[in-house]
């Protein structure tokens, strides 16, 4: 603490000086980054880059008004597997994110992590296929459209919005004869 390598994060805890602030945020509410955040950290590419820090914290686990300016809190017990360090794992972060945020924000997310071949389309049907419990359909539902073929995140909020429309049938990165 002395020398700086180490910072308080809150009473009895503590994070490296050069940890991502939001990590040291998670850290101050003993939780771990989720959603958005841990999506963030991962490297995929997302509509937008979230204010807040999204954290899972414990079920039991009371965050403070204070604290709530910092972060967005999240409860749930996660297992042992769903945890790497101070954040949820790819699988857990991808499932978190298609049953949770909406199909424009989602949808750019796992595009993201099947183009730069953290998952197979494949992989992600299977994992909404092997998900139980609230949200199921909506994770289907995302898996179901995710392709990993639009080229950036702008082109998959578009492609999750262009599905809202009935009728219209699109197909990213389609060649066009000329």
């Amino acid at each position: 603490l002395r020398d700086g390598t180490l910072v308080r994060t809150a009473r009895g805890r503590y994070a490296l000086a050069t940890s991502r602030e939001f990590v040291r945020r998670a850290s101050a509410v003993a939780g771990v980054l989720s959603h958005r955040s841990a999506a963030q950290y991962w490297g995929w590419a997302q509509k937008a880059v979230p204010a807040k820090a999204e954290v899972t914290v414990p079920r039991d686990r009371r965050v403070t008004r204070g604290a709530r300016e910092l972060v967005l809190p999240h409860w749930a017990d996660l297992p042992v597997d769903d945890v790497m360090g101070m954040v949820t794992s790819p699988r857990r972060t991808l499932v978190d994110c298609m049953r949770n945020l909406p199909l424009d924000e989602s949808l750019p997310i796992v595009n993201s992590a099947i183009r730069i071949d953290d998952f197979t389309q494949d992989q992600v049907r299977e994992i909404a296929e092997a998900t139980r419990g609230r949200g199921r359909a909506r994770i289907r539902a995302v898996a179901a459209v995710a392709t990993g073929q639009a080229a950036n995140p702008f082109e998959s909020v578009l492609h999750a919005q262009a599905l809202l429309v009935p009728g219209l049938h699109v197909v990213p990165q389609l060649d066009v004869p000329i």
